[in-house]
């Protein structure tokens, strides 16, 4: 196979590469995307998990609220003060919950991010192939006009080359007959 022969194949070859390799983009394009689903499907739940939370939160503070301003104006009754406490514990423990929910959406966040990172260079990589197919056979044409040119310019050069080794040769004959002819003349 000449350098003429591959240039051809090469290109042939990367053309008939171009719809596995768009098919591959796009179904890990597919992927990434559904993973991006997921992501923010993740987020959406520990958010409504942190908003449960917080009116839980809410609905027992007012009760130990409640709680507590019985116990005070009843000062005799010691289990609405013990309640009061207990509602005191319980709230502290609910809020422990609600900051280590607050970190798992730090969490989410951060995959969600990442996902869409994927997707983005997914969508890039796509592009690169989409842009590739259109512009491979523009370049392969390209390439074979100038390969074509070149091959023309070095016949051109061929032949101008063959023409003055003629010239050369039938001059190099014309020479040394003139030069028998003048040794020929001269007395001996």
């Amino acid at each position: 196979m000449t350098v003429d022969d591959a240039l051809p194949a090469v290109a042939t070859q990367s053309l008939r590469e171009l719809p596995g390799k768009i098919s591959g983009c796009e179904q890990i394009l597919a992927e990434q995307k559904s993973v991006l689903r997921e992501a923010e499907k993740g987020r959406e739940r520990v958010i409504q998990a942190i908003e449960e939370k917080k009116s839980y939160i809410s609905e027992v503070n007012q009760l130990a609220s409640l709680a507590k301003g019985k116990s005070e104006s009843e000062k005799t009754d010691s289990t609405l003060g013990e309640a009061s406490e207990k509602f005191q514990e319980t709230l502290s423990l609910l809020r422990k919950d609600l900051a280590e929910t607050e970190n798992q959406l730090a969490g989410k966040e951060q995959v969600l991010q990442d996902a869409k990172q994927a997707v983005s260079k997914a969508e890039h990589n796509l592009r690169e192939v989409l842009t590739l197919q259109k512009s491979t056979p523009l370049l392969v044409k390209k390439n074979e006009d100038s390969l074509a040119e070149a091959k023309k310019k070095e016949v051109g050069t061929e032949i101008n080359y063959n023409q003055f080794k003629t010239r050369f040769a039938q001059q190099s004959v014309k020479s040394e007959a003139l030069l028998k002819k003048y040794l020929d003349l001269l007395p001996r």
